[in-house]
C-alpha cells in the first residue's frame, strides 16, 4: 500500500503543500460539514498533509484528533503546523500503522488520498479496523467528469509523449497520470464492497479559482515529478513544458471556462 509514484513526490512537494492547496480550505469545510461532527469524537485522518486540516479538525472536537501520513516531510511540517493543539498528534506511518489501534476513533477519514493508494480495498479495510463500530467512513477524492479541469489534460500529456517519445517510452496519458478518478457510483461501490452501509456520497464540487497563481504553483510541483515521472533529470523536456505546454494549456483553459478548474472533487460517508 501506499503512495503510487513513490513518497518522495510528497517530499518534494511539502513545503509549497498549503500555498497549492489554499483553494481546497472552502471544499474541505464542506467535507467536514457532511460528517456530522457532534464536538466530542475521535477522529483519525489518512494523509493528513502538512496539518492545515488538522487544526480545522481539531476547532471542530474535544476528542483526540490523529494525522498519519506516509510523507516524513509532510508530518515534520504538520507537527511544527499543530504543536499547540493538545489534542492533536502526528504520526509517519500508512493506514496499517500499528500506533493506531483497533476501534480507536469515532471517525476516520481521508481528504484527496484516495486515488493515491493501492490497493484501495486494502485501505478501506483498514478505515474499518480503526473506525469505532456505528462509526464513519468518510473520503473526498477525485471525479471522473469529462469537464476539463486542471488534471484532465490528455492533450498536454500526450504531447509531452510524442514530444520526447525516447524519455517516455510507450507510456499513455493515463499511464501518466497514475492514479484513478471515480464517478459518485464508483466510489459508493467500492465502499459497499468493503461491508461499510449507509454509503451517501455528495458532488459534484468544482475547486476553482480566478487567480492563476494558485494554478501555477500546483502545474510547479506536477513540472518538478509529482504526478508523473520526474523532469528534474530531464532539462530539455523541463523547459518544453514550462514554457509551452504549461501556459497553452492554462490559456485553453481559461477561454474555455472563464475560470481556472483545479480539481473536481465527489464525497463519501458512511457507517462502520
Amino acid at each position: 500500500m501506499g503512495v503510487i509514484t513513490g513518497i518522495n513526490i510528497f517530499d518534494f512537494a511539502a513545503n509549497e503543500w498549503d500555498i497549492t492547496g489554499l483553494t481546497r480550505d472552502p471544499y474541505f469545510l464542506k467535507f467536514v460539514d457532511l460528517l456530522e461532527i457532534q464536538g466530542y469524537e475521535d477522529i483519525t485522518a489518512f494523509g493528513c498533509g502538512s496539518g492545515r486540516q488538522l487544526r480545522k479538525l481539531a476547532e471542530k472536537t474535544t476528542g483526540r484528533v490523529r494525522g498519519i501520513d506516509e510523507s516524513s516531510k509532510m508530518v515534520e511540517i504538520a507537527k511544527k503546523a499543530t504543536y499547540d493543539l493538545p489534542n492533536v498528534t502526528v504520526y509517519q506511518g500508512d493506514a496499517t500503522s500499528a500506533v493506531l489501534k483497533e476501534h480507536s476513533a469515532d471517525i476516520v477519514l481521508s481528504y484527496m488520498v484516495f486515488q493515491w493508494v493501492h490497493p484501495r480495498k486494502e485501505f478501506l479495510d483498514q478505515n474499518i479496523r480503526v473506525v469505532r463500530p456505528g462509526g464513519k467512513v468518510a473520503c473526498a477524492t477525485v471525479t471522473d467528469e469529462e469537464k476539463p479541469t486542471f488534471w484532465n489534460y490528455m492533450e498536454y500529456l500526450q504531447g509531452l509523449i510524442n514530444e520526447f517519445p525516447y524519455y517516455y517510452g510507450p507510456d499513455t496519458p493515463q499511464g501518466l497520470m497514475r492514479f484513478p478518478r471515480f464517478s459518485p457510483r464508483d466510489l459508493e461501490k467500492e465502499f459497499q464492497e468493503a461491508g461499510l452501509t449507509n454509503v451517501r456520497t455528495f458532488g459534484i464540487f468544482e475547486e476553482n479559482t480566478n487567480n492563476s497563481r494558485y494554478y501555477m504553483k500546483r502545474a510547479d510541483l506536477i513540472t518538478n515529478g509529482s504526478c508523473f515521472k520526474p523532469l528534474t533529470s530531464n532539462p530539455e523536456l523541463k523547459e518544453y513544458v514550462i514554457e509551452t505546454l504549461r501556459p497553452q494549456k492554462l490559456t485553453e483553459l481559461r477561454d474555455r471556462d472563464g475560470k481556472l478548474v483545479m480539481e473536481r472533487t465527489v464525497m463519501a460517508v458512511a457507517n462502520a
